[in-house]
């Protein structure tokens, strides 16, 4: 089987092709290296991941990679604060170019397409655990965006005879080649200060709750995805546990061996107070769970932090 996987210089997206890669899957990554990010790079090169520089809006890029089953599309803009100063663009990005990279594949090779949305499409919960069938009320741009290519896929669902499609919402995702943005970024952030012997900055009182999933783990499930060729579903994937950010705080300091005192900020404006995820449709549709506890997925991130940095 065949697989496309967009943002394959990205977090989650080299994660994915190389797992597709060691599973047996003949995989072509594509990234157009805007926000790509060295070290996924040379993960990818180093598994022999083919990659295409290409923007997934080039008209040719079906012609370039050819037939495919799957389209993987993990490639997204994902900073919420900037979403906010430039909405157009993340609706251009994540909206726009989802569609019509959706529609070439299919109409040319009948491509099965795996969305890789997120859990802020849920906005602020009015129940915990996050279910797949809690109301999606994003509060942000970011959220909104992938909120609408949902919409949109699911309506070529229903309008165009053949379309098939799943939705995944990974949660907060961490682990190896991970950046400084969104919640799962403050562990970057931490370990960063932390290693520097210098008191990390956490808002508010600490007491957020976040669901933290390690990347692998993640790819894993995504994967998963493909070998059941499962079609017309929307799955979370996290781990099913809320972490508070002093509980987050706590592990990454006995990782890194220090005991530093955190300094705490005025609460962000607009911040989820809780969300963590429900995993059960995963599980039963997958036959996932994720396999890294917390301590060993901040260990491992811990490690490669040290050893090849950001």
């Amino acid at each position: 089987m065949r697989v496309l996987v967009t943002g394959a210089a990205g977090f989650l997206g080299s994660h994915v092709a190389v797992e597709a890669a060691r599973r047996g899957f003949d995989v072509v990554g594509v990234d157009s290296l805007v926000r790509g990010r060295r070290w996924c790079l040379s993960l990818l090169e180093r598994e022999g991941v083919r990659l295409l520089t290409m923007d997934v809006a080039d008209p040719r890029l079906p012609e370039e990679v050819g037939r495919v089953d799957w389209v993987v599309h993990a490639a997204a803009f994902i900073d919420v604060e900037e979403s906010t100063r430039i909405p157009e663009v993340y609706s251009d990005n994540n909206v726009t170019k989802t569609v019509a990279l959706a529609h070439r594949f299919f109409k040319r090779y009948r491509s099965r397409f795996l969305f890789v949305s997120s859990a802020a499409v849920y906005g602020e919960p009015r129940y915990l655990p996050l279910d797949e069938e809690h109301p999606v009320d994003p509060v942000n741009p970011y959220g909104a965006s992938k909120a609408a290519a949902e919409l949109l896929l699911a309506s070529m669902a229903r309008s165009l005879d053949g379309f098939m499609h799943t939705v995944i919402r990974p949660f907060n995702m961490y682990g190896p080649g991970q950046g400084g943005g969104g919640y799962a970024g403050v562990i970057t952030r931490f370990i960063e200060r932390l290693a520097r012997g210098e008191p990390p900055e956490i808002y508010g009182d600490g007491w957020q709750v976040r669901d933290f999933l390690y990347v692998e783990d993640a790819a894993e499930a995504v994967v998963r995805v493909i070998e059941r060729e499962v079609v017309g579903h929307v799955i979370n994937l996290g781990s099913g546990r809320g972490v508070s950010i002093n509980e987050l705080f706590r592990v990454v300091s006995r990782a890194l061996g220090v005991s530093v005192n955190p300094v705490y900020r005025p609460p962000r404006r607009g911040d989820v107070r809780a969300s963590y995820a429900s995993i059960e449709r995963a599980v039963v549709v997958l036959g996932w769970r994720p396999r890294t506890g917390l301590e060993e997925g901040i260990r491992r991130t811990v490690e490669w932090f040290l050893g090849r940095g950001v």
